[in-house]
């Protein structure tokens, strides 16, 4: 008896599931791309693909962001999972470059240097650290187009 119910309520969660999929496409496509972005950036950076903890956290965080696009109203539920697609992106090309000369990703006490460091002197910042490769983490905003 208490097999056959718990049965039930398991199905009935799949078909609800279901239904949420189905009526909520980019939200998948969110989840799906910012989770395949953090794997990215660990294939870019740390190399250490075959742990499953960083990608069970990276599926939770973006499960806390998603959950605010339920709260939005519909018109404006786009807007967001845009505007924080963006944002994760701009984070997974800033990590990606400064792991790539630090050996560290970006905290945030580095802001706090950023911010108060103005003397840079003649420093041609652009030429030397943008490569063709941190641009894979737009793939999703591509995709999207």
């Amino acid at each position: 008896m208490k097999g056959k119910k718990i049965l039930e309520s398991i199905k009935k969660f799949l078909n609800e599931s279901k239904k949420v999929i189905k009526d909520n496409k980019i939200l998948l496509l969110f989840i799906v791309g910012s989770v395949f972005n953090g794997f990215l950036l660990r294939v870019c950076s740390v190399g250490q693909i075959y742990k499953i903890s960083p990608l069970l956290v990276d599926l939770l965080i973006t499960l806390l962001f998603a959950s605010i696009y339920f709260l939005l109203k519909e018109k404006n539920r786009f807007k967001y999972l845009f505007i924080v697609s963006i944002l994760s992106s701009i984070i997974c090309i800033a990590n990606a470059i400064y792991y790539d000369y630090y050996s560290s990703y970006i905290s945030i006490t580095f802001f706090s240097f950023v911010f108060t460091n103005t003397d840079t002197g003649d420093a041609n910042v652009t030429g030397c650290v943008i490569q063709l490769k941190y641009f894979v983490f737009l793939w999703c905003h591509i995709v999207n187009i």
